[in-house]
């Protein structure tokens, strides 16, 4: 009970406040009782009471009572092993908890020694390969030792102090806010002094904790000063540059894969089948969802079926559902119960993984060696693959190899599924001590990619390995040449500023840092290049992300004395006028546009900036030029979405003029130029005097629960009897070696595998549109919805159908309903339209669960870390980690909760807050009162952000679709 033991210091300041002896003492007492916390309190009170007032004039036994060293032998190694001034590392504990390892804050989620965020906690163990702090069963995570509470801190703040070149305060002001608001301030004039950088943060609690630090740091230095101890007081705000990174390279290498857990087993069970009960339909789609204690309930009660084989399929299903809750004890007994009646099949597999989880690995070995010897080939291969993940995880590397050569040695493996093995074989060599035999299998691998990502994260994994350092130079500044926009072009960049490599500051590393958001770095890489179009482009652009808008103006526009008469030029310019129009200067913008007209090679951009000029025209009022500009445009246009802006425009322009017949011809015709993009679904919209699109929830709602029990199969079976060979469609697929084996890997847990067969599956049936198609509505049975999205899409091409416009049943391939159950319960929680939220997660994800952002967004709902953790406590989940928005349950609850925010703060108009979503309340909030009081269209053209602009029309066609689609009963 150390918490409540530190608790009694706050008896014992109120009891003796002015006491400096006996506090002094009773610091003493606590201290020997390894009660920090107290003791660093009590300590602070009794130099208080003295009423010393500078650390110099007080006794040095007194100063270090106040500023102790508790864990002095930890942060002195840690300081050592990352290239850390020890009492910085000290002085950022003391502030944060006053040493207290059981500091808990319920309102933020921050804990444990360092009261680091849960976003930062989780950085920090994915970078270390460290536990996250709880299962997935336990109900709220445990503040880390305070061994790990000071290594977590050490590398985070190692690695912000690498990123600002040593700079303390940009360093903790990063941490304490953002990386993008540190980067803002550091970009304004003069910050270059680290005492303006501080006095230039908006958020003054922020700098006082930045003070605090900076003040402890020089009390320590006092108090610690002299021979053979801690290094002497010097400046807290110098640089100081840590060393480079001391993690292992196989951690390196680990964690470039990210830290999507592992998806619960399901079995798939048919619709409709005779011998399927209710009860197993219902249990399944509750499990596919997530919904895992319903699916409990459900298969405990089914469990009791008379008939032995239904028991045992219930009770099997029973484990899975158990495994997927994170009860793994549990789980175990049904499993066994289930193995013992049926041994050597998916329960036996299943019973190692969950022995795995309890790093009871002979007892895994046992089981999956048996499932491994009665099912040899594919299936065997995960056996050997789940056991040797096992011995890796309890320190037994070298025993995994063997297990994980006879998986890449499997035959009839997918090519992605080969290639899987193949790394994780190099992994494990490397974890085992083989750096040349991990070499050997990384260069093999190398050898034969055919993707630029995957050689560039190749080549990141050789440069983490190579011993020589012009070897893994080399191999680093190839992974950033070869895909700047890659994860692995980032760690690898990363490795060259450690290195101080002049590669580290090149355009191909601008790129890079431009695409992390890191925009204060990209401006450094870009600036070391003024010859080309794409660094001084890159320049002003990055300037701008830093609002220095004045400053990124005027780089953008000198690119057209520059580099006159181009296409940089132009881009340089038409830019410049976005921005110009994002800050109301309508004359500067319409200046900007009518000389990239005039540019002779200015392409594309030459229609481009006639239609901003149009626009600009039309917000100034003058809507007979802007009609003019637009009609002229109209006809210059051949691809029918410009037909249909430039159209809708017009109408929008003769409408405000009065000229209302012209008006409808010309929305009549951007709606038959294109009338299922967004253009021509406006034009409809202002055809039938929909001017405003809201959102409707409860319509929307009613609309999914009639369609939430529906059978995706059912319309494609339909359809596929209309097809050559469609009435034997189902039973091909089905009867397909490779579907059986994807359908097993699904019921083990294995769903990046079983997606690899299913995908060997469609390459079969390429040119069998029927098939294809039932393939498809088996996918989206089996909750795999962006299998099914990138199928329908090739089914369209292949059958020469229209992705929009085709029959419903390939469109419900394209447009799924992405775990209806879960969608319509918290549409329901929290009142929002969830065919809406359907759309936006279209355009977001692909419905991909595993999905992740440049910018770390992730999930089907591509929540960053911190709007997640916002949701969350405000929904009460206190138990969150980000990893838990891979699974689609937590991403659709805690998306639709943030999506809900936006739809209220603005009326529920759908425009605003789809934008919202995207780039932040904060700015749609300024665009709004840019455009005054102008329709909500001049609001959507007018977003400045390139992101964001086309983002809200995407969405919003795919509104439409899921309208069309499931809008009715």
């Amino acid at each position: 009970v150390f918490r409540e033991a530190n608790w009694e210091a706050d008896d014992l300041l109120q009891r003796y406040p002015d006491r400096p002896d006996r506090l002094y003492a009773l610091t003493r007492e606590f201290t020997d009782l390894d009660l920090f916390g107290g003791a660093t309190r009590l300590g602070q009170a009794a130099y208080a009471a003295t009423g010393v007032q500078t650390p110099t004039d007080a006794p040095r036994a007194l100063l270090q009572v106040a500023y102790p060293r508790p864990f002095a032998n930890v942060t002195n190694a840690a300081g050592d092993r990352y290239g850390l001034n020890p009492l910085f590392l000290e002085s950022t504990l003391r502030e944060a908890t006053q040493f207290d390892a059981w500091s808990d804050d319920a309102a933020t989620g921050a804990r444990g020694l360092a009261a680091m965020s849960p976003i930062h906690a989780d950085e920090a163990s994915l970078a270390l390969h460290a536990a996250s702090g709880r299962s997935r069963a336990q109900a709220v995570p445990s503040p880390p030792s305070a061994a790990d509470a000071i290594e977590n801190q050490a590398w985070l703040l190692a690695d912000r102090l690498r990123r600002y070149a040593g700079r303390p305060e940009a360093a903790l002001g990063a941490i304490a806010t953002t990386e993008r608001l540190a980067d803002g301030w550091l970009a304004r004039a003069g910050s270059d002094d680290p005492e303006v950088m501080v006095e230039s943060i908006d958020y003054e609690p922020v700098g006082a904790q930045l003070r605090d630090v900076f003040a402890t740091e020089l009390t320590y230095g006092i108090a610690y000063a002299g021979p053979g101890s801690a290094p002497a007081p010097g400046d807290p705000l110098h640089p100081m540059l840590p060393k480079p990174e001391p993690t292992a390279a196989w951690i390196k290498i680990a964690r470039l894969a990210g830290d999507v857990p592992d998806p619960a087993p399901l079995s798939a069970e048919d619709i409709g089948n005779p011998d399927a009960p209710d009860a197993f339909q219902r249990g399944t789609s509750l499990a596919r969802d997530g919904n895992f204690a319903d699916a409990i309930s459900t298969f405990q009660s089914a469990g009791s079926n008379p008939d032995p084989t239904q028991a045992a399929a219930a009770q099997l299903r029973l484990g899975q559902a158990l495994l997927g809750a994170g009860r793994t004890t549990e789980a175990v007994s049904s499993l066994q119960a289930v193995d013992a009646q049926q041994p050597d099949q998916i329960a036996a597999f299943l019973l190692g993984k969950a022995f795995e989880a309890l790093n009871r690995c002979d007892d895994a070995g046992a089981a999956l060696d048996r499932f491994a010897s009665a099912n040899p080939g594919r299936l065997a291969a995960q056996a050997r693959l789940a056991e040797a993940t096992c011995l890796q995880s309890v320190g037994r590397p070298a025993d995994a190899v063997p297990l994980l050569e006879q998986a890449a040695q499997a035959q009839d493996l997918p090519r992605l599924q080969q290639l899987d093995f193949r790394e994780r074989l190099a992994l494990a060599r490397l974890r085992s001590g083989d750096s040349d035999g991990a070499i050997a299998d990384y260069s093999g691998l190398l050898s034969e990619a055919r993707t630029s990502s995957y050689r560039s994260e190749l080549n990141y994994d050789l440069g983490v390995i190579a011993a020589d350092p012009s070897t893994a130079v080399a191999h680093f500044r190839q992974a950033v040449q070869l895909d700047p926009k890659a994860r692995a072009a980032r760690a690898a960049l990363d490795e060259l500023v450690a290195r101080q490599d002049s590669s580290a500051t090149s355009l191909d590393a601008a790129d890079t840092r431009f695409e992390q958001s890191r925009y204060l770095e990209a401006l450094a890489d870009y600036s070391t290049d003024q010859s080309t179009a794409r660094a001084v482009y890159g320049r002003g652009v990055s300037l701008v992300r830093l609002a220095q808008d004045r400053r990124g103006i005027g780089v953008l526009e000198s690119m057209a004395t520059e580099f006159p008469d181009t296409s940089g030029a132009a881009d340089g310019l038409f830019r410049a006028g976005r921005i110009r129009e994002s800050l109301a200067d309508l004359d500067g913008a319409a200046n900007d546009y009518g000389t990239v007209i005039g540019i002779p090679n200015a392409g594309s951009r030459a229609n481009d900036a006639r239609f901003r000029l149009a626009f600009v025209q039309f917000e100034q009022g003058d809507v007979s030029a802007a009609a003019n500009g637009w009609r002229d445009l109209a006809g210059r246009q051949s691809a029918a979405s410009d037909r249909a802006q430039a159209d809708f425009w017009l109408g929008k322009a003769l409408h405000a003029a009065g000229a209302e017949q012209e008006a409808q011809t010309a929305w009549s015709a951007a709606a038959s130029a294109d009338p299922h993009r967004f253009y021509g679904l406006r034009a409809g919209d202002e055809l039938n005097g929909q001017t405003d699109p809201r959102a409707s929830a409860d319509t929307s709602l009613q609309a999914l629960q009639s369609h939430a029990g529906d059978d995706p199969l059912a319309p494609i079976l339909a359809w596929a009897q209309s097809q050559p060979d469609g009435a034997s469609a189902l039973q091909r697929v089905q009867s397909d070696p490779a579907f059986v084996s994807a359908d097993s890997l699904l019921a083990m847990g294995l769903r990046q595998p079983a997606i690899w067969q299913f995908e060997a599956v469609e390459a079969r049936f390429s040119s069998d549109p029927a098939a294809m198609a039932v393939l498809g509505g088996l996918e989206l049975r089996r909750g795999l919805y962006n299998t099914a999205l990138s199928l329908g899409y090739d089914l369209a091409s292949t059958a020469h159908l229209s992705p929009t416009a085709g029959p419903d049943a390939l469109r419900r391939l394209i447009y799924p309903l992405p775990d209806p159950g879960v969608l319509a319960a918290s549409a329901k929680e929290i009142h929002t339209d969830p065919l809406l939220f359907a759309a936006l997660m279209h355009q977001e994800s692909n419905m991909d669960e595993t999905a992740e952002s440049a910018a770390q967004a992730r999930g089907l709902s591509q929540l960053t870390a911190s709007t997640a953790y916002d949701a969350a406590r405000a929904l009460g989940v206190y138990a969150f980690t980000s990893a838990d928005l891979y699974t689609p349950t937590t991403s659709i609850r805690l998306g639709a909760f943030t999506f809900a925010q936006r739809l209220n703060r603005y009326d529920q108009q759908i425009f605003p807050a789809l934008a919202a979503y995207n780039a932040g309340p904060f700015s749609v909030d300024g665009w709004l009162l840019a455009s005054g009081k102008a329709d909500i269209d001049t609001f959507v053209e007018a977003v400045p952000f390139t992101e964001t602009y086309p983002y809200v029309q995407a969405i919003y066609e795919n509104y439409r679709q899921y309208l069309e689609l499931y809008g009715s009963p």
